[in-house]
């Protein structure tokens, strides 16, 4: 099982510890090179230590999360961070993913899940609290449908900065929208690479974005997501 070097930093002690011990009961794999319980000292100790992820409170003493984010991204562009706390505020997420991080996540999850979404991070994820990720559901089938018609066919509500796209293109924008590759996208609508690359075109054309990244920033900032 292949090791990943975390630094954590959180300025409340008990949940510090409690959170680097089960850490370190559950996942012997994962290797806790430093705690910091304020912004200087975690950018102080990722500049020493150089983890593979730093886990980061976003409101802490001295340099909050955020901040800590963009100076440490502007020295480091291959850091996985991932930011932990209590707030699942629109703005907070916008801004965490204009800072330069590559996750946000809740205190209210719980540590598997967070583990998870860590080693999910380091892959070239970008998490989001559950509530923000969930794209919208298609609505019943209309009456005259064949049986056999696909479920991923049938029509969607699309918010009104997409309403001139196609159901199918709607189906690509929202995997797009939770970091998908081309090819988890044409495994999940069962559609080659191919296609998927016609689609991806045609939704950065129509969003006038140029990455995944961008994307889920336009995304957030037009409450699509």
């Amino acid at each position: 099982m292949s090791e990943l070097s975390l630094v954590i930093a959180d300025d409340h002690p008990i949940f510090l510890e409690g959170m680097c011990t089960l850490i370190e009961i559950k996942y012997p794999e994962i290797r806790i090179l430093a705690r910091a319980n304020d912004g200087l000292e975690t950018v102080e100790a990722v500049r020493e230590f150089n983890p593979d992820v730093l886990l980061m409170d976003i409101r802490m003493p001295k340099l909050n999360g955020l901040e800590a984010t963009r100076i440490l991204r502007g020295e480091n562009r291959t850091l996985c961070i991932v930011l932990l706390t209590t707030f699942e505020e629109r703005g907070l997420i916008e801004e965490a993913i204009e800072s330069g991080a590559n996750g946000y996540l809740l205190k209210q999850d719980s540590i598997d899940e967070v583990v998870k979404s860590l080693k999910a991070a380091m892959n070239g994820g970008l998490l989001f609290p559950r509530r923000i990720e969930e794209s919208p559901k298609p609505c019943p089938m209309t009456a005259g449908q064949g049986a056999g018609s696909s479920n991923r066919e049938m029509a969607v509500r699309r918010p009104s900065p997409l309403s001139d796209i196609s159901p199918r293109e709607y189906e690509v924008f929202t995997l797009m929208a939770r970091n998908y590759s081309n090819e988890m996208i044409a495994r999940e609508l069962f559609i080659s690479e191919r296609t998927v690359r016609n689609y991806v075109s045609k939704i950065y054309e129509i969003t006038g974005m140029h990455n995944r990244s961008q994307l889920i920033i336009w995304a957030v900032k037009n409450k699509i997501l």
